[in-house]
């Protein structure tokens, strides 16, 4: 800019500006930490007895990773089932076990030729079970050494006094035969007379595999921060869906009651195996 100069002069008084120190901005900054918890823990279940399947459990687990939706990492599971029917992997049991049961199955009662007893003979049925949830079966019969009827001596007639078991014939005695007043009974005799029927009980109670159907049922768990699989993972420090090492196991929490019983002859109750709980495993694939 520029204009006609004449004298003259220009006079200005002029604001004085404050020290800095009376207006200046120090503060300090400082960063912290703000912490929530977020839960980590684990249940484990003990177990004695068992169904085991090897089954890849972590094909079944989703995990969705922190900030996707402004949350921490989560994981979830779909519903698994397995049943006995239509599993094909590798399973394992073990089931509670037991030796030589008694079990009265029957009685043989000798009599004398007057219909009167005179002794008898037991019918044991001996159970065992076996931790794979077999049932075999050994059938006795057990009693005195040796049993025996008479008769006294009839002049007038020839006698011959015999048991009727199931491989006698009843005898014709002509009058000319020596008397045969007496005769005796065994329990080994009786074994090989009802050695078939023995046969036919202990077929019934042998059995390879007590447990004829099982389901596990694994429910679903949600895809949630604090679900208890999202727990379980942040305690072993996952961070994917492969939450479950190779042999890990995973335990259903309600087990079933496995108890064998049978009733007696007489219809009474006998406990072969005393009722455990049995539980169902999954165990990580490699």
């Amino acid at each position: 800019m520029s204009g006609f100069q004449v004298p003259g002069t220009l006079s200005v008084s002029q604001s004085a500006l404050d020290d800095l120190s009376l207006h200046a901005l120090t503060q300090e900054v400082t960063a912290q930490e703000f912490t929530a918890t977020r839960t980590a823990a684990t249940t484990s279940q003990a177990f004695t007895y068992y169904i085991q399947c090897e089954y890849d459990i972590n094909a079944s687990i989703s995990h969705q990773a922190s900030g996707t939706s402004g949350d921490d990492d989560s994981w979830g599971m779909a519903e698994i089932s397995l049943a006995k029917s239509s599993f094909v992997g590798v399973t394992e049991f073990k089931y509670p076990a037991a030796a030589g049961i008694p079990v009265p199955a029957g009685l043989i009662t000798a009599k004398d030729t007057d219909a009167s007893s005179i002794s008898t003979f037991a019918v044991t049925l001996s159970l065992s079970a076996s931790d794979q949830g077999a049932l075999s079966a050994s059938a006795a019969i057990s009693g005195a050494d040796a049993v025996s009827s008479a008769t006294p001596e009839n002049l007038l007639n020839a006698q011959v006094v015999q048991f009727m078991k199931p491989s006698a014939s009843a005898p014709t005695p002509a009058a000319s035969d020596d008397d045969v007043l007496t005769a005796t009974l065994t329990a080994a005799e009786l074994s090989s007379d009802y050695s078939a029927e023995l046969a036919a009980i202990e077929a019934a109670y042998t059995i390879a595999d007590m447990v004829s159907a099982w389901t596990i049922l694994i429910p679903a768990i949600p895809l949630l921060v604090d679900s208890i699989l999202s727990q379980h993972a942040r305690l072993g420090a996952k961070t994917s869906a492969a939450v479950f090492s190779p042999g890990e196991l995973m335990v259903a929490a309600t087990a079933a009651s496995y108890s064998v019983a049978v009733n007696d002859y007489q219809g009474n109750s006998v406990s072969v195996v005393e009722a455990a709980n049995v539980f169902a495993v999954l165990k990580q694939t490699a």
